[in-house]
């Protein structure tokens, strides 16, 4: 796979056909990387605002198979120490997504593009802990019936910890040794 390239206006030609499922919560995704910075909430609006970064992942052969996206968000997290929840800066992956034709490929498991997207993702945000004292918790949503995804995440060590009201489960991982 080809390194990261930094999203941006200039390729919403690049994303117009960008498919990764029918079921509802794939769309979403899909439409997210395909929405112009008018939209509600979309990728371009999140690059402008500054709270995320937005990448497209690119085969060997130059194929768009995927993007994702990070950003800093305060997200309310049980502190166990106080028994209460307390905000608490966290880095989140708002979307990841390969594209349908390019999923479980190329073989085998372990190069797949999705472990790739992620690994690269999970890199980036230790760097950023590393270096600008960024968060060491990375989060995200993910929709409970797309198991794939759950288990793609929890094998990089991410873990449940609520469910929300619309059936998506929190997970996050700490990059802390």
């Amino acid at each position: 796979m080809r390194p990261r390239i930094p999203f941006d206006a200039s390729m919403l030609d690049r994303v117009a056909d960008f498919d990764c499922g029918t079921k509802p919560y794939q769309t979403e995704v899909s439409d997210w990387i395909k929405a112009s910075v008018d939209a509600e909430d979309s990728a371009l609006r999140r690059i402008k605002d500054g709270s995320t970064d937005v990448w497209l992942y690119e085969s060997n052969d130059g194929d768009l198979v995927g993007f994702a996206s990070l950003g800093l968000w305060s997200w309310n997290i049980f502190d166990q120490t106080k028994n209460k929840k307390q905000k608490t800066a966290i880095q989140i992956i708002p979307n990841f997504a390969v594209k349908s034709a390019f999923k479980r490929k190329p073989e085998p498991p372990e190069d797949r593009y999705a472990v790739q997207i992620l690994d690269d993702v999970l890199q980036v945000a230790d760097s950023r802990m590393r270096t600008s004292a960024a968060p060491s918790l990375v989060g995200l949503l993910v929709y409970a019936e797309n198991k794939n995804a759950i288990k793609l995440y929890e094998d990089f060590g991410f873990v449940e910890i609520e469910r929300t009201a619309k059936d998506y489960i929190r997970m996050f991982v700490s990059l802390a040794e």
